[in-house]
């Protein structure tokens, strides 16, 4: 029997860019929050060393697709 809703992902693997350069991924639900993709992006070893030491300049999330970090010298 063919069942439509087992072809709906239910996770996504989204790439994470710290200025410019994919440094991570991360696996996340669909429909999390953008808040939340936030969080957990920053808190992955490979970018909070890239971040440390620096400030934030901007942070962007992209549907389905990855997570933008932009950063500059504290």
């Amino acid at each position: 029997m063919h069942d439509p809703a087992a072809l709906v992902a239910r996770e996504v693997e989204l790439a994470v860019q710290v200025d410019g350069k994919v440094r991570s991924k991360l696996t996340v639900a669909v429909d999390a929050a953008d808040a939340d993709v936030l969080a957990q992006a920053k808190a992955l070893p490979a970018v909070a060393k890239c971040l440390e030491g620096r400030a934030l300049a901007s942070e962007r999330v992209v549907k389905g697709r990855l997570v933008v970090l932009a950063s500059k010298p504290a």
